[in-house]
């Protein structure tokens, strides 16, 4: 279900357009994409584990979920007043690293998955990513934990799940379905915004990413989905991850030239 923002962004900060409209409501629908698949992801899991839907729980994770992200987004106002090198914290770069791994533990505390708070917490970061330069230092962390995450997902598969007929076989179907599934519903929600920009946001959701791995990795560990589940889940990642890059450029640069022409 959800959208990976880092593709698409970085698709988007390469092309500098991620000031452009159809910009933000890729990168703002996918944070509420986000949210809402990991209160999916608790529902299921609880399902799961328990073998029923405890109605009480839901609600509160749910209410829990939208206070968290609005008090985030309310503290962005603030953040950028904060003397941030005159905190306990060593240095810019230190303020970064203990913000994001804070607001993954409290997202964790919370019962969404890390992951949703540590990137808020990075949008509370652009609050300052200008007068700091955090981008670098925090980019060469990235490159040093990238790798270990990916590996900790390819050691949960068996390459010879991958070549299986049967995950071939659906893990295209189910490509297929989440294109068309976030193509259409993007391009219909932002029609509003013109053809282009429309058929923009809805290519611009299609890929999915760490989100989809992490949570196939956490259903195959609770015994929620088999080996070939989850290899038919990664088949679909990597295609969907691939599909996005190469169907938005071409796609932003005539979105663009309308853009010009009417201009």
């Amino acid at each position: 279900m959800a959208t990976s923002v880092g593709i698409t962004a970085r698709v988007l900060q390469e092309l500098g357009v991620l000031s452009r409209p159809y910009s933000r409501i890729i990168l703002g629908a996918a944070v509420i994409d986000d949210v809402l698949g990991l209160i999916v992801l608790a529902v299921v899991n609880g399902v799961a584990e328990t073998g029923q839907v405890e109605v009480g729980a839901i609600l509160r994770l749910i209410v829990l979920s939208v206070v968290f992200v609005g008090l985030a987004v309310l503290f962005s106002t603030l953040i950028a007043r904060l003397p941030v090198e005159r905190l306990p914290v060593g240095s810019p770069l230190g303020f970064a690293l203990a913000l994001g791994v804070g607001m993954a533990a409290l997202a964790a505390s919370i019962g969404l998955a890390p992951i949703v708070g540590a990137f808020l917490g990075g949008m509370l970061l652009s609050e300052v990513r200008e007068k700091y330069r955090l981008e670098e230092p925090i980019f060469a962390i990235e490159s040093f934990l990238a790798p270990i995450f990916f590996a900790m997902v390819g050691v949960r598969l068996e390459l010879a799940a991958l070549a299986s007929p049967v995950v071939l076989v659906a893990g295209t179907v189910v490509t297929i379905i989440a294109i068309l599934g976030k193509v259409l519903a993007g391009f219909l929600g932002a029609l509003t915004q013109g053809v282009r920009s429309a058929l923009t946001v809805g290519v611009g959701m299609a890929p999915r990413g760490e989100v989809g791995l992490i949570v196939a990795a956490l259903g195959l560990k609770a015994g929620a989905v088999n080996e070939e589940e989850y290899a038919i889940v990664l088949f679909m990642v990597v295609f969907t991850t691939l599909f996005a890059p190469l169907a938005l450029k071409p796609l932003i640069a005539w979105t663009e030239r309308g853009r010009a022409a009417k201009e």
